[in-house]
């Protein structure tokens, strides 16, 4: 839906065939902080809000798949949009890279 406040989500995947030697919970881990750290640096929220994030995580790893739907609740922060959470996770993404 359009102009619709959400929190921001993220959906993260990564096979464990592919990977065995990679612990993909703690890479998982990493990322949650390097995403928080950016929020800070990209002014999205005080870092006295992302210190109180409520983050949902839903796990739906399998066997073969790493798999988790993250939901980061940040006190008085909601997106505009589903179009403003996905630019923001573009530039995360090239931050990462």
């Amino acid at each position: 839906m359009e102009d619709v406040p959400l929190h921001l989500y993220v959906d993260i995947e990564g096979s464990k065939e592919s990977n065995p030697d990679k612990d993909l919970t703690a890479m998982f881990q990493e990322v949650i902080q390097e995403l928080k750290l950016f929020l800070h640096q990209m002014d999205i929220a005080p870092a006295h809000n992302l210190d109180n994030i409520e983050l949902i995580i839903l796990d739906s790893s399998t066997s073969k798949k790493f798999s988790k739907h993250l939901v980061l609740k940040v006190p008085e922060c909601q997106f505009k949009n589903n179009y403003i959470c996905g630019a923001l996770m573009r530039n995360f993404h090239a931050h990462l890279i």
